[in-house]
């Protein structure tokens, strides 16, 4: 079923389609892009997709009534102490993933890793236990439990990462999907565990993992794939490297991952890399930056960023190139007055969350219309007055010319 009304936002899931199912609608002829639809429990999501996220199940300063995304992300680590369903608590009607608390237990200090799991505060966080929480909370897509570790570390640590997060992945697995068949305990042989959907109402993601090594990501990419995934992630960068590598890696992803599945960027929100990564081939991205920047002033716009301060209060025009309820009622006098308030952040909040939404409808649009090479090197040059050189080298990569 192709949308042409944008506007809608939550799909009826259609009678020939399942949970689970994953369909491509149209392919660029130029880049790695793709418009697709993916079935879960009550909606049918439109990729490519932004997820802003909502850390402990709201985003701040929107309230849920407010939100039209079609999809959302929540924290299994601030969230392990709810004890019931999160969507049902938020009266959230649209779909929603759950990160496996991982990255944030990583952030803390005096965190010590263990082949049980992660150890912090004198407590073992294990992956089973990630996976406990994350069914309780009733995600439509659920995260597997991986090792975290900065993609500029040594080689070592990274593949010890990278081998357990395979490990922890199949844990993961028998504790959603199942244990061990009694065959397999009797005549011990080699359990290799498959993600299942049968009376599921939960797909989980597994992420592949192994900084910027490519070796050691095409090891992770083969190790998941022998577990049949219904969709995975790409984990393990934005963590400080150079730009050029990052999208160096997401490309050596996205050409070794299969087709049938959509493909989830993690950590990725700056709109450019949206655009970016969309024409490296990946599906869905998540990032709390549109949304943490919008409170501190920093609003979206497609010839660059407006940073909301003193200088604008005496600026009566509003934002021109945006019709967001923001943009549309308000000047930037009128934010620059009220800057530092709750009203503050709920204008810019929903200025950024409408942007990222927006943004995401026109690529698939232009998809959908044979024109997004045309689109992406429209948007570079609106958005910079010089093209950083390395999105000019990344882009070349996927056959678009800037200059």
């Amino acid at each position: 079923m192709l949308l042409t009304n944008f506007q809608i936002f939550f799909v009826k899931v259609h009678p020939s389609t399942m949970f689970g199912d994953f369909k491509i609608l149209k392919k660029c002829k130029t880049t790695n892009a793709r418009v697709s639809q993916f079935t879960l429990n009550n909606n049918t999501l439109d990729l490519p997709i932004f997820m802003p996220v909502g850390t402990y199940g709201a985003i701040k300063g929107v309230p849920t009534e407010d939100l039209k995304e079609q999809m959302i992300l929540s924290n299994t680590y601030h969230l392990r102490d709810l004890n019931k369903n999160v969507k049902d608590f938020m009266n959230w009607k649209g779909s929603m993933l759950t990160d496996s608390g991982g990255f944030q237990i990583g952030s803390l200090p005096n965190v010590e890793v263990k082949e049980e799991g992660v150890l912090f505060d004198g407590k073992l966080f294990t992956p089973e236990e990630s996976m406990d929480i994350q069914m309780q909370l009733g995600a439509d897509i659920i995260m597997q439990l991986d090792e975290v570790v900065n993609p500029n570390d040594s080689l070592d640590k990274i593949e010890v990462a990278s081998k357990r997060s395979i490990r922890w992945l199949d844990r993961c697995i028998q504790q959603v999907y199942g244990e061990k068949s009694d065959e397999v305990k009797r005549t011990k042989k080699e359990f290799l565990p498959e993600i299942k959907l049968e009376n599921k109402k939960q797909i989980l993601f597994p992420i592949v993992t192994g900084g910027l090594d490519e070796k050691l990501r095409q090891y992770s990419i083969d190790e998941i794939i022998k577990r049949k995934p219904k969709g995975l992630a790409i984990g393990g960068l934005s963590g400080g490297e150079a730009k050029s590598e990052f999208a160096r890696t997401v490309l050596y992803c996205t050409t070794n991952l299969p087709d049938n599945i959509p493909r989830y960027v993690m950590g990725v929100g700056y709109p450019e890399d949206i655009v970016i990564c969309s024409a490296l081939g990946t599906d869905m991205s998540d990032c709390v930056y549109p949304t943490r920047t919008a409170r501190f002033g920093r609003i979206f716009t497609d010839s660059g960023d407006i940073y909301i301060s003193n200088k604008h209060r005496f600026d009566l025009n509003r934002n021109e190139e945006c019709d967001c309820s923001t943009c549309s009622q308000y000047s930037l006098a009128y934010l620059s007055m009220i800057k530092g308030t709750s009203n503050f952040c709920r204008l810019t909040t929903t200025h950024n969350m409408h942007y990222m939404r927006n943004l995401t409808k026109r690529i698939r649009e232009a998809i959908l219309e044979d024109r997004y090479p045309e689109f992406i090197k429209s948007y570079m040059k609106n958005r910079y007055k010089v093209v950083p050189e390395w999105i000019i080298e990344v882009l070349k990569k996927v056959n678009v010319m800037i200059n």
